[in-house]
């Protein structure tokens, strides 16, 4: 077993913890019915026949080992067996249905025929299934539709009527910044193709992309991708178009369509392309997209797979794009500025963090499924898209309320302290903890810990006391910060130093404050100036 190195973290410190299934040896001395016990070293001390795989999946069935064996170096002993889940909570039957991801903890507990007790642990990661299926007959997994050749590979979904793709892993928007400028590279939150079961035939008149603010269900944004209707099938919008609108809560659904000269509902997008805009709402049609939701760009089906769907999005603008890949051809459009007052008299405000969930329906269905293929998600590796799963690797924020201080006050040898409080904030975890410890020499070899009672320190001498705030989320990534409080023996009474003062002045008129100076004390100082007139009454 290798051993553990002390690591002392100054300042702001995240770890992303990778966790395998190793065995640690816990250093006993547990009593066992009145029977004393002794330390075991891990040389005397094994766990056979554990048979403990490195990494489950959320929803696969955890099986107790069969033979759970400790030995001493002597002998070998049954022992009892409990599964301790990320938040706690154990289990001892022999099947368990494992529901949360994150660093699980298998517990070994035997005793020896002297009575001593041996006990040692076994971890194991559980990662996140990458999407959720829900609704009858929905179908998904990595490959391709076989019947349309040399097609990209990717999640292979079927939507049925009243069925959902949600996926599981967040998304990121707040670093992303696309343009309708073609020339900057496009980074896409979802990239798919359609592959319907009859050419010319759409699957489904509909697609619906919903992003939903990760800290607010509340907040969204829902991105149509639909066809126009049949109304004649020779027009080449018919099947070689596709049209998208977009909108918040409180928003109408609408899709900006290029188009120059004047018309009605022209909106002219003065700080952007200067390009004038029809705006196409409560209608069938949106902002047009070289991309065919039948299949039929070319009637032969050899362009299915080679037409990619890109849905865009700009934090900082709050503005929806789309973009299309035809047989190589790349075309890139705006479907609106879901902010700019022009457009809505309800603009959107953004997402909390600009962490989001992304899930997808269908509607208007001609067929038993619609059927696409996910190509790209952003943030999301290929490999976890082929084995439906994910490694959360992100560590918890966290934040410290230093009550506006710059600098926290001094604190005062023999007198209590409070410590400042923190919360924390994860995308996946909702139940953190925030743990608080405190130390004197903290930066030194020899840290030493300092009670804390009713979240308030007492220094007992003068020199550096380090807060260490620390917060672990369920996949073990851990967020550490710390805050440094200067002890002294006492602090002098705040003085005022005054510049030069005027002695009178005229009735009517104004008569200058002297300039104040604040001079020693702690924390932060605040100047309250009242001028007194004969009868006392003070004037601000």
């Amino acid at each position: 077993m290798m051993k553990k190195k002390l690591v002392k973290i100054i300042g702001s410190l995240i770890i992303a913890m990778g966790i395998c299934s190793v065995v640690s040896i816990a250093t006993i001395n547990e009593p066992v019915s009145g029977v004393a016990t002794e330390t075991l070293s891990q040389q005397t001390a094994t766990v056979l026949n554990s048979n403990i795989k490195e990494q489950y999946v959320v929803g696969e069935t955890f099986v107790m080992p069969d033979t759970p064996m400790l030995a001493d170096g002597k002998r070998s002993y049954p022992s009892k067996i409990t599964l301790r889940a990320p938040n706690g909570k154990g289990y001892t039957q022999k099947e368990v249905v494992l529901e949360m991801a994150g660093v699980y903890t298998i517990e070994y507990k035997a005793k020896t025929v002297e009575g001593k007790l041996l006990k040692q642990t076994e971890t194991f990661k559980c990662v996140s299934t990458l999407y959720n299926l829900d609704g009858k007959n929905i179908k998904a997994e990595y490959g391709a539709f076989s019947e349309y050749k040399d097609t990209e590979e990717g999640v292979k979904l079927e939507l049925t009527p009243s069925s959902k793709f949600s996926l599981n892993k967040t998304i990121d928007l707040s670093t992303m910044d696309n343009s309708y400028e073609e020339s900057v590279a496009f980074e896409p939150i979802i990239s798919f193709y359609v592959a319907p079961h009859s050419l010319y035939t759409a699957d489904a008149k509909e697609i619906n992309i919903v992003l939903t603010d990760v800290y607010d269900s509340s907040n969204t944004v829902s991105i149509a991708v639909k066809k126009a209707d049949d109304v004649d099938v020779t027009q080449t919008y018919q099947y070689q178009y596709t049209y998208l609108t977009a909108a918040a809560p409180g928003q109408i659904k609408l899709g900006l369509h290029s188009k120059s000269g004047a018309g009605e509902d022209i909106y002219t997008w003065t700080n952007g392309d200067g390009k004038t805009y029809i705006i196409n709402e409560g209608n069938q049609f949106g902002t047009p997209s070289r991309f065919s939701m039948t299949g039929g760009m070319e009637g032969d089906g050899s362009y299915v797979g080679k037409e990619l769907i890109s849905i865009g999005w700009d934090n900082d603008e709050k503005r929806v794009y789309v973009q299309s890949e035809s047989n190589g051809k790349i075309t890139r459009s705006i479907i609106t500025d879901l902010d700019e007052p022009t457009l809505y008299d309800d603009f959107f405000k953004g997402f909390t963090t600009g962490e989001v969930y992304l899930s997808m329906t269908a509607s208007g269905y001609s067929s038993s499924s619609c059927r696409m293929v996910i190509t790209q998600i952003a943030g999301v590796d290929q490999s976890f898209m082929q084995n439906n799963y994910f490694e959360d690797t992100v560590a918890p924020s966290l934040e410290i309320d230093l009550l506006g201080y710059q600098e926290p006050p001094k604190a005062i040898v023999g007198k209590t302290y409070p410590v400042f409080k923190a919360s924390a904030n994860d995308n996946y975890d909702k139940t953190l903890i925030v743990n608080t410890s405190v130390y004197k020499n903290y930066y030194k070899n020899t840290p030493a810990n300092v009670s804390l009672v009713d979240g308030c320190f007492t220094p007992t001498e003068k020199g550096v006391y380090t807060i260490v705030y620390t917060v672990q989320d369920d996949a073990g990534n851990i967020t550490q910060k710390t805050v440094d409080i200067t002890a002294v023996d006492n602090i002098s009474e705040v003085k005022i130093s005054l510049a030069e003062k005027t002695d009178g002045g005229f009735v009517g008129t104004l008569i200058p404050v002297a300039p104040a100076t604040l001079m020693d004390g702690s924390g932060e100082h605040k100047l309250i100036v009242r001028a007194y007139h004969n009868d006392k009454k003070g004037i601000s």
